[in-house]
């Protein structure tokens, strides 16, 4: 899935039963900002942090994994 239409983004989400774990991977040297309303809802880090993919933002060459 390409976001904002900039082929440097890749977004996969797998779902597996009631749960969802989603990845966001920036490959560029630019941030570069995600938003997936149609995934809804508060997603969390492995850490625990909380994380709305509605407005969720990327540094240059960061991965996100994040579950709900």
């Amino acid at each position: 899935m390409e976001l904002y239409h900039n082929p440097g983004v890749l977004a996969l989400v797998r779902k597996r039963g009631k749960e969802t774990l989603v990845g966001l991977f920036n490959f560029t040297e630019y941030p570069a900002g995600a938003s997936l309303d149609a995934l809804g809802g508060e997603y969390h880090t492995p850490e625990g942090a909380s994380v709305w993919l509605a407005d969720a933002e990327l540094e240059p060459y960061q991965a996100l994994l994040v579950r709900r």
